[in-house]
């Protein structure tokens, strides 16, 4: 809705053992897997309540329309905006 991007690095993403596979730290389902938007100002005190919780920063919201993610080696996998990613998304829904 406010057509911002985002800039994700899968090697900050919390794993158990070690981050080999970009698909398996993009795709893997964890029920306790979340994904918080938090402003900057605010980032210290939410890492402060979530110390000693599997949690990190992996990403922030960028000011243009780009969608990017970076692997557990940090290669560039995705580049993207955000219109084309909707368009894909919603295929025929669009209207």
């Amino acid at each position: 809705a406010g057509e911002l991007g985002l800039s994700l690095r899968l090697a900050d993403v919390p794993t158990r053992g070690a981050l080999e596979h970009d698909h398996v730290v993009a795709f893997s389902e964890s029920l306790g897997r979340f994904v918080i938007e938090v402003a900057p100002e605010a980032a210290t005190e939410l890492e402060r309540l979530l110390d000693g919780f599997p949690a990190a920063c992996v990403g922030e919201v960028r000011e243009d329309d780009t969608f990017s993610v970076h692997g557990v080696s940090a290669a560039p996998l995705i580049t993207a905006d955000v219109a084309s990613l909707r368009a894909a998304w919603r295929g025929h829904l669009q209207g």
